[in-house]
């Protein structure tokens, strides 16, 4: 295996599933110490005790990424542990499906909090020590970011604004020597179902359709070496860049 990240600091957000959790163990693998972030205690330590057992010079720290004071505790205590951060990875999120007359503002408020206001909290915590690696960034949107789907307004808003984000900060960040990419999967195999909040009445013919609209499951593995080559030098000349990986649900 290629060791792309040998002296690179990387911190991931919902590292404890899924997604996040592949990342980290496949940047981990490449070479990266890595800091473990999840809101889930459990998952961290689970995710922590198996990079611990290869070897891997890591960081667990549980925050809720919705929390602006928790994001820039995070930042803190990775350059305290580490001194440096080369890559940030922001894939913790949460999903929704309900109807727009079922979403509530709490439940509006908690899906844009972690997946858009999250990647912004530590963005804007990260980019010093970015701009002292001369790093970037990495954000996980979706395809749902990219195109519309019925009762999935909450979530798409929330994937759509982290599209654009990611193309806002890669033009403001350029000077600076951050690049800023976008990962948006299509349907993966992962537990978010798990942290999905589903209309209880919802019609059988709306989610059959919606199913119809995803040509294949992705692995997490597939997404997570997307997300790898973002992070590398590999893609030194990308920034900006939104790259679906969703078996051809936008083609």
């Amino acid at each position: 295996m290629a060791k792309r990240f040998i002296n690179k600091v990387a911190l991931v957000t919902g590292a404890g599933s899924g997604i996040g959790r592949e990342t980290s163990k496949l940047l981990a693998a490449e070479g990266a110490k890595v800091v473990c972030l999840d809101i889930n205690a459990q998952r961290v330590e689970e995710v922590v005790a198996e990079l611990s057992s290869q070897g891997v010079e890591h960081l667990g720290y549980t925050c809720d990424v919705s929390d602006p004071t928790a994001c820039n505790a995070a930042l803190s205590a990775t350059l305290k542990h580490f001194g440096q951060l080369d890559v940030l990875c922001n894939i913790a999120g949460i999903s929704m499906l309900r109807s727009i007359e079922e979403i509530t503002d709490d439940l509006w408020s908690k899906v844009l909090g972690i997946n858009l206001a999250g990647p912004f909290y530590l963005s804007r915590a990260a980019v010093p020590a970015l701009a002292k690696s001369r790093g970037n960034i990495v954000n996980v949107a979706s395809q749902a970011g990219l195109k519309g789907y019925s009762h999935l307004s909450a979530y798409a808003a929330s994937k759509g604004g982290l599209v654009m984000l990611t193309r806002a900060l890669s033009v403001e960040l350029a000077p600076r020597q951050v690049r800023v990419n976008c990962v948006c999967p299509g349907a993966v195999m992962t537990n978010i179902a798990d942290n999905m909040e589903v209309d209880t009445d919802l019609d059988p013919q709306v989610t059959m359709a919606m199913l119809q609209r995803f040509p294949q499951l992705s692995p997490p593995e597939d997404i997570a070496r997307a997300i790898a080559f973002f992070a590398s030098d590999d893609a030194a000349s990308a920034t900006g860049a939104v790259l679906p990986v969703d078996g051809g649900s936008t083609a």
